[in-house]
């Protein structure tokens, strides 16, 4: 198998077997924003610090978010 995402579901529906080596994340983990597309960069082949400078949020003088807090 090549891995990757389950797909939409129940969170107690089964979606497959766990191999050893291999690890899961829960429901409320994959339901946080950006998180299904920093694990694909990473299961892509970069690496924690890129997929990680690639995904955070920036600042201000970077482009980011604007608000009043």
């Amino acid at each position: 198998a090549g891995g990757g995402h389950t797909g939409p579901g129940d969170k107690y529906e089964p979606a497959g077997v766990v191999h050893r080596r291999e690890f899961v994340h829960t429901a409320e983990e994959m339901d946080q924003p950006g998180r299904l597309s920093f694990h694909t960069d990473l299961w892509r082949g970069m690496t924690v610090d890129e997929a990680y400078y690639r995904h955070k949020l920036r600042g201000y003088d970077r482009g980011g978010p604007v608000g009043d807090r």
